[in-house]
Order: structure tokens, then sequence, then C-alpha cells
């Protein structure tokens, strides 16, 4: 029933009961304050990094429409490969820590599991902490027009990573012995301590 290593549960303990629930396809209040933040951050890295290297140099070399637009083109096929490679590591961030088997959904990545608190943390951040680096070190030695092509995808990697950072911010204020039951948009706490105050916000709306 247990990993002990990976404090990863095959079934739910017994003694414990749900805390909080966070369902983003419900509470489109929280959906919409992730995307806002997203938005928010990615605009802020954009006018940030736009002052010391102007946004302009990635479309100066372009020489007539179709460049232009396959310029844009390679942007968007950045973020989608950031997508990927974000639900990729996420997902196998849960085999890594035991869980049997991983669902890749439209709204995320899950798995039947009960993940423990110290690991679901790591799961959850991986993708933004492992490519942060990774585009870092690309930024810091791509330079010209293709600069803005890798910052841009660090910038999708940032704001797409609002969701985890905010389960991982939920979770850091449940006890130790909280389990995670991730489904991708519908995430799942549970505890065998009692959490008065996490117990009535999951009455209150996001349960």
């Amino acid at each position: 029933m247990l990993n002990s290593n990976n404090q990863i549960f095959k079934t739910l303990p017994e003694d414990y009961h749900l805390l909080k629930t966070i369902n983003l396809k419900e509470d489109k209040l929280t959906l919409i304050g992730i995307a806002a933040t997203a938005i928010l951050i990615g605009w802020v890295m954009i006018e940030i990094m736009d002052s010391f290297v102007p946004l302009k140099t990635y479309f100066e070399p372009c020489q007539n429409t179709t460049e232009h637009i396959l310029a844009y083109v390679f942007l968007l096929m950045g973020a989608f490969i950031c997508i990927v490679l974000h639900k990729l590591t996420k997902g196998l961030s849960m085999k890594r820590y035991g869980a049997s088997k991983v669902f890749f959904h439209f709204n995320g990545i899950g798995c039947r599991e009960y993940i423990g608190k110290k690991p679901y943390t790591f799961i959850a951040l991986a993708p933004l902490v492992i490519w942060g680096i990774i585009f870092l070190l690309l930024i810091l030695i791509i330079k010209g027009q293709y600069f803005w092509l890798v910052y841009f995808i660090q910038v999708v990697n940032v704001a797409g990573s609002m969701g985890d950072i905010y389960a991982a911010l939920v979770l850091r204020k449940c006890s130790d012995d909280t389990l995670v039951e991730d489904k991708g948009a519908i995430i799942h706490f549970y505890s065998k301590t009692e959490d008065v105050l996490l117990a009535q916000a999951t009455k209150g709306g996001l349960g």
C-alpha cells in the first residue's frame, strides 16, 4: 500500500480525511487569478529584458512578410515545445517517486497514487526549476536573433508554472503528513491532522 521510501500510497489510508480541493474546472475565480498572474509575470519579464536587449532585434533580420510570419511561427513552436517538456518532466517526476501510471490530460498531468508532501512539492516545481536553469544557461550563451526565441521559451516556462506554484503554496500550508491526489485540473489534499481553517475553506467553495 505504501512505498515508504518515496512516500507514495497506492490507496488512501483509512485515517485520512479530505482537507482541501483545488478544482480549476469549477473554481473559475482561482483559474482566472492564476492565468492573470501568468500573463502579468510574462509581460514583466518581456518588458524588463526589452530594456536590455530590444525585442525588435528578433524581427530586424526579417526581410519580407513571409520571414516575419515564420518568426512568429517559431515563437509558437517554442512555446509548444516548452509545454510538452513541462508535462513530460512532471510525468517523469511522478514516475521517479513511484507512480505506477501517469495520465496526460489537456488540463494537466495526474496519477492514481497519493503522494507525500515533500515529493509532491518536488514534482510540482521540477519543470520550473530544471528547465529554468537550462534555458537560463542557453540565454547566457546564445546571442543575436535567436536570443529572444530562447528567452520567450523561458517566459512560457515561468508563466506556465503558475498553476504548479499555486498548488505548492497551498501544500506548504498543510501539515507534513498531507497526501496529494493529483488528477490534473483537480487536486485533492488529504491529511490525518485536523486543520480547521483549511477544512472550512474546502466547504466554502474550493471543494
